[in-house]
């Protein structure tokens, strides 16, 4: 084996092997994206991209103009003011608002070439051939094009050098990606899919779609020789074709836009396994998830927890236990927040049509802290709660303090959900917005697994009657966490276990006596 091939093979693949088949690359005679199980879902997620923009105005996309917001990410600086509920940039009708208005209605009216089958070198100059062939670019310059056709993908992976010169080629040509319905993009295909985004002059924007029922996934690259000797000098270049190929993808993956938690997944992932990303976890990672507009009538509290964590995890790149020790969940309404972040993911479902609504917020600047500010201050009048009551503090203390600290400021978490329940009885849904059943496919962060969920009311039931079977009188069990269980769970911390804390864990339930099999159950990920 010549030591050209030798290289050409080390490489760095990530399912691809010297006897690949080359990918089939055809125009299509009909864009697929058409009907209803094609409608552009909104997650929830707006705010972990952009708190203050997301929502501010619309389109005529109807209810498709949240999500187009969900992943675009506004510049910041100045030179930006908000009027009448509207950013405009130099000029008023500026790049940005040119790509929004266009999107959608791009996707749907472009025509498709589908690249099937394993990413193989040579493959980007064959898409070029038959772009150029079909005059498939509208573009008149890289990078000067609001909206262009859109390649379709449909690959279990491939070359994984090849697939980042694709996807190059994909952003300079302002294509936009799409992964159909039940189709696949895995391995190396992700590089190649994630080209599908504009960046001009500063401004970002994503060109790139899922279908919730696509498979998307990563994992580590890796690459593979043939058996036999080799010597030191072909070995060292063997590992620098290598550490360049790594270091092009990683440069490569910075300019895409996905987040640091994402090149984690990525990374972490053996390359005998694959990590798929939910349609959640796409959606934080400025991905449009299309499918069937539904929503939910039914979550769990672990499903809700599941949707904040994600959210949290994808802003944070971390775990925080407060998240699940913060979450309140009474069937028709949620909360949990962190107040050093002031991020806040709540929700309320709508007794109109059964349906769950939700809003996530980070950073303070958000929809639903200045919403449920004003809620406070000017809308309470729209509802029948006197201003002496618990919830109206409640208003007060995030007016004064901020989200995070005025609702740290109450320990009985209960009025939080009146709160928020409250809020969205006014039938203001500026800042709560329809949860599609793809949430639903949300899994549990795996930062999170093992964790006791030990607010969980049922949990909770128990541990008041064994807090007053060890001497602290925390009143009648009732599996509300109010303020004499929680002083009643710290102070047994203290004394038990030499901790000054609210934390319920598997030491805390051991201690107090509880068996393993009684708290089994609420523990994440069983």
């Amino acid at each position: 084996m010549c030591f050209k091939r030798i290289l050409y093979a080390a490489a760095l693949s990530l399912g691809w092997s010297l006897g690949a088949v080359a990918a089939d690359i055809e125009l299509l005679a009909v864009n697929p994206v058409f009907g209803p199980d094609y409608t552009l879902l909104d997650l929830g997620d707006n705010n972990a991209v952009n708190p203050a923009w997301a929502g501010s105005y619309e389109f005529k996309f109807a209810r498709q103009t949240p999500a187009i917001e969900s992943a675009y990410q506004r510049p910041s600086g100045e030179g930006w003011n908000e009027e009448d509920g509207m950013y405009l940039g130099e000029g008023g009708g500026s790049y940005e608002m040119m790509h929004l208005q266009m999107a959608w209605p791009t996707l749907q009216s472009s025509r498709v070439i589908k690249i099937s089958g394993s990413i193989n070198p040579g493959d980007t100059e064959r898409l070029k051939a038959l772009v150029q062939a079909t005059g498939f670019s509208v573009c008149s310059r890289e990078n000067q094009c609001p909206s262009n056709n859109t390649i379709s993908l449909n690959s279990p992976g491939g070359h994984l050098a090849e697939a980042i010169k694709m996807g190059v080629y994909i952003s300079e040509q302002n294509f936009s990606t799409l992964i159909e319905k039940d189709a696949i993009c895995e391995s190396a295909c992700s590089l190649t899919f994630l080209g599908g985004f504009t960046n001009y002059e500063g401004f970002f924007f994503p060109r790139r779609y899922v279908h919730e029922t696509a498979k998307f996934g990563v994992h580590r690259p890796y690459f593979e020789l043939q058996d036999g000797s080799y010597s030191d000098d072909v070995v060292k270049q063997i590992v620098g074709v290598v550490n360049e190929t790594v270091t092009a993808a990683t440069t490569f993956l910075l300019k895409v836009g996905v987040g640091a938690n994402f090149l984690q997944r990525m990374y972490n992932t053996p390359p005998e396994q694959m990590y798929r990303l939910s349609p959640l976890e796409l959606s934080t990672q400025r991905i449009f998830v299309l499918g069937r507009d539904q929503g939910i009538s039914n979550l769990t509290r672990r499903q809700i927890f599941a949707h904040c964590a994600t959210i949290y995890l994808s802003e944070y790149s971390k775990m925080n236990p407060i998240l699940l020790a913060n979450l309140q969940t009474d069937g028709s309404s949620f909360i949990t927040f962190i107040p050093g972040n002031n991020f806040i993911c709540a929700g309320a479902k709508s007794v109109a049509n059964n349906t769950w609504y939700s809003h996530i917020c980070v950073e303070g600047d958000c929809g639903i802290s200045s919403g449920l500010a004003q809620f406070g201050q000017v809308e309470m009048s729209y509802t029948d709660i006197p201003d002496n009551s618990p919830v109206w503090d409640v208003a007060v203390a995030v007016d004064v303090l901020g989200p995070g600290a005025g609702f740290r400021e109450f320990r009985h978490r209960s009025v939080l959900l009146k709160y928020v329940r409250a809020y969205a009885d006014s039938n203001n849904f500026r800042t709560l917005r329809e949860m599609p059943a793809a949430a639903l496919q949300t899994t549990m962060p795996q930062a999170y697994c093992g964790e006791i969920d030990g607010f969980d009311p049922g949990l909770v039931l128990n541990v008041q009657d064994l807090l007053n079977q060890n001497g602290l009188n925390v009143g009648r069990p009732d599996g509300a966490a109010g303020p004499n269980t929680r002083r009643g769970i710290r102070a047994f911390n203290k004394t038990a276990l030499g901790e000054d804390s609210e934390k319920v864990d598997v030491e805390f339930l051991a201690a107090l006596g509880a068996s393993a099999e009684s708290f089994a159950r609420f523990q994440l990920c069983p």
